[in-house]
């Protein structure tokens, strides 16, 4: 036999009478997760290869890769940049625009930040045939999203 009680929002003592007794919790909120970016910054697509945290992406065929800067064909397409690594095949949640804060961000303040090779955001132009601006840092671990600059050098 199978009794249901029903707990409403203020304390309740329950005596139990047997030894085997299995308690289940249903529709109990766990604590709250880290706050995640503003709504309508981020979208998902799924990875086209494995994608590592924090690198600037591209949108090829649906799919999510690396945006590689010395590659003339990715001139103007930065989509955005991943929040968390996915593997190929995997669910991949890439953040748009606004500001940003991750970890692997070590620049400084009031920099310009470009893209690198397989997306890695750096703080100086690395030179490579497209010279791809992925915005600018604000703070510790933090940048601002501004892909509005692209320029095609070879």
């Amino acid at each position: 036999m199978s009794d249901i009680i029903q707990f409403v929002e203020e304390p309740t003592t329950i005596q139990f009478l047997a030894d085997d007794v299995t308690l289940v919790f249903s529709d109990v909120p766990g604590p709250q997760g880290p706050a995640g970016p503003a709504g309508g910054t981020a979208v998902t697509f799924t990875a086209g290869e494995a994608i590592s945290a924090a690198r600037v992406v591209m949108i090829n065929g649906g799919l999510a890769y690396h945006f590689q800067p010395g590659t003339a064909s990715h001139q103007g397409r930065a989509y955005g940049i991943s929040t968390a690594a996915a593997s190929s095949g995997a669910s991949c949640s890439i953040q748009i625009s606004g500001e940003m804060e991750h970890a692997a961000f070590t620049f400084a303040a009031d920099k310009i930040l470009y893209v690198y090779t397989n997306g890695v955001i750096v703080d100086s132009d690395p030179a490579l045939a497209i010279m791809q601006v992925a915005g600018i840092s604000s703070g510790s671990n933090k940048m601002r999203i501004d892909f509005s600059i692209s320029i095609l050098k070879a």
